[in-house]
């Protein structure tokens, strides 16, 4: 069969595509099937590609075939603010990430069902802060204790966040490229990296978006304890470690034990508190109950260890729920019962195709 040429194609989209996804151009030649001059000669407009070949290409950068043959390059995707102390260039996976929250947030809007939260009233004491926000959530220090575990921990404040206005995503990318980000203009949301194994480190990257959210601030973020370049940064980890870890709590949780029969303890603590060893450490040297020597003796012990790794079924319905959000996929839905889009708008808001979109919808008691 002769493959046929595409000579329509706009060599600046086929650059575009290739360079807002950070793909090399080793890449995308290899998954084109092609050679790295081949590609650099669809790119500069001297040689065309087949379609066979915009369809692979199609696939890598997440576009449709017929993007490749628009007059002009499309608008790249506004990324949130930079906090990384290491700022190298974000994955593939990471820009996709960050689309798809951007879609979200354009889809939600054309539905006419976003709105501004209310934020609690901020306080620039960090652990005051905290208490007011824990007055917002509803969340007192026995729900709490009285939560399961840290992934159910996640999975309440997941659902208490979406009925207040605001999302919190799943997404698979590189947590070695953030641990979390977020965009605070309307509706806002919150994105979390599945990547990361600790379930603790994803609460406490939670909360602290959750700040920059409070304070009007998008942002692409890894937070680790005692790494901070920004102001911004560091009132955020403050916020986070306060609400997660009060302090009456952690006293309370601790009582007679100090030093390293304290440190000793770290595992049964944490697990109380739903929050990461490492940072429930920390913690206690900032309240005097253990010494720099003792938490930092205890930190790299722990380091030798498997984290606790994240679980969580992979059916259709939980990972329409982790790539899209409660409170956006129930918009969704509400809008195609009540005709206000169709069926295929509905499927390509949620990223699904039609048989998939129609089977959660049952399983949810929403078709």
């Amino acid at each position: 069969m002769t493959s046929v040429s595409c000579t329509a194609t706009n060599p600046k989209v086929l650059v575009w595509a290739r360079e807002s996804l950070n793909v090399d151009v080793s890449r995308a030649a290899s998954k084109a099937l092609v050679s790295e001059a081949d590609l650099a000669a669809f790119e500069r407009g001297s040689k065309a590609p087949t379609l066979s070949q915009l369809r692979k290409l199609a696939e890598l950068y997440r576009q449709p075939i017929a993007t490749f043959f628009l007059t002009n390059t499309p608008k790249s995707v506004e990324r949130p603010m930079d906090f990384r102390l290491q700022r190298g260039p974000l994955s593939r996976e990471t820009l996709l990430s960050i689309r798809r929250a951007r879609a979200i947030q354009t889809f939600s809007t054309e539905l006419g069902q976003s709105f501004a939260p209310i934020y609690w009233k901020q306080d620039p004491d960090a652990a005051k802060n905290a208490i007011e926000a824990r007055k917002w959530l509803d969340f007192s220090e026995e729900d709490q204790l009285g939560l399961k575990d840290s992934r159910l921990t996640f999975i309440w404040l997941q659902s208490k966040l979406a009925s207040l206005g605001i999302d919190v995503l799943v997404h698979k990318y590189p947590s070695s490229d953030a641990k979390a980000y977020c965009f605070a203009e309307n509706p806002p949301l919150v994105v979390i990296s599945s990547n990361d194994p600790h379930l603790g480190s994803r609460l406490f990257s939670l909360l602290h978006e959750l700040c920059h959210l409070a304070n009007g601030s998008s942002g692409l973020c890894s937070p680790e304890e005692r790494l901070w370049n920004y102001a911004q940064e560091r009132q955020c980890d403050k916020f986070a470690t306060h609400l997660l870890m009060p302090e009456r709590l952690v006293r309370r949780l601790a009582g007679d034990s100090m030093g390293a029969e304290l440190a000793d303890r770290v595992d049964e603590l944490s697990a109380m508190i739903k929050c990461s060893k490492t940072a429930l450490l920390i913690r206690f040297e900032e309240l005097g109950l253990t010494s720099p020597a003792e938490t930092a003796a205890k930190i790299r012990e722990l380091r030798d260890r498997s984290p606790q790794k994240g679980r969580g079924s992979s059916s259709r319905k939980s990972n329409l729920l982790r790539d899209s959000g409660l409170r956006f996929s129930s918009q969704v839905f509400d809008a195609y019962s009540r005709d206000v889009i169709s069926v295929l708008d509905a499927s390509r808001m949620l990223n699904l195709n039609q048989g998939a979109f129609e089977e959660i919808g049952t399983q949810l008691g929403r078709l």
